[in-house]
């Protein structure tokens, strides 16, 4: 008799998947011509359920090292390499370490931030010289001018846009 694989049923965890499947693809596009490769120190902020963590962790090979950066580490317990360090870390309080790093990512986080544009300087001051520096973030703006216009877009956009604001996120960020 085959074990199937047990399905979680933590709702965040849930959504970070879904969030993951949806965007990694075009993240791991960015990321291959970026040029990460073996050696690479590299920082996954705001690493979520870990999957950019796992994807770097291989691409940086035996002599790299990956921090995967998140407030909240318990959804990607079972993420494990040796190249691969989960930390638990606030980085609104607690900056990443100065010329560090040869990639800084973070997908999907500088929008739920008050202090974003601090936060982005620091990122970019954990970057070894030649390092780079890859945010990707939401603007959920962008989706209300579209061209022929679409009241059901603008409608569903002005929606998502206020469930944002309400959240404590500015869905503008990106």
């Amino acid at each position: 008799m085959q074990k199937t694989a047990e399905r979680t049923t933590d709702p965040e965890k849930v959504r970070l998947e879904a969030v993951a499947a949806l965007t990694d693809p075009a993240t791991i596009r960015y990321l291959e011509q970026i040029g990460v490769g073996e050696g690479w120190t590299c920082a996954e902020v705001g690493a979520g359920a870990g999957s950019i963590a796992r994807w770097l962790s291989n691409r940086v090979g035996h002599f790299g090292t990956v921090h995967a950066i998140d407030i909240e580490t318990s959804y990607m317990d079972g993420l494990s390499a040796p190249n691969l360090e989960v930390r638990q870390q606030d980085i609104t309080t607690t900056p990443l370490e100065e010329g560090a790093y040869d990639l800084v990512h973070a997908k999907i986080l500088l929008m739920h931030l008050a202090d974003r544009e601090r936060i982005l300087g620091e990122f970019a001051k954990a970057l070894k010289p030649g390092g780079h520096l890859l945010v990707e973030e939401a603007d959920i703006r962008s989706i209300q001018r579209v061209d022929p216009p679409s009241p059901l877009l603008t409608r569903a956009a002005n929606a998502l846009e206020t469930f944002f604001y309400f959240g404590g996120a500015d869905p503008g960020t990106g």
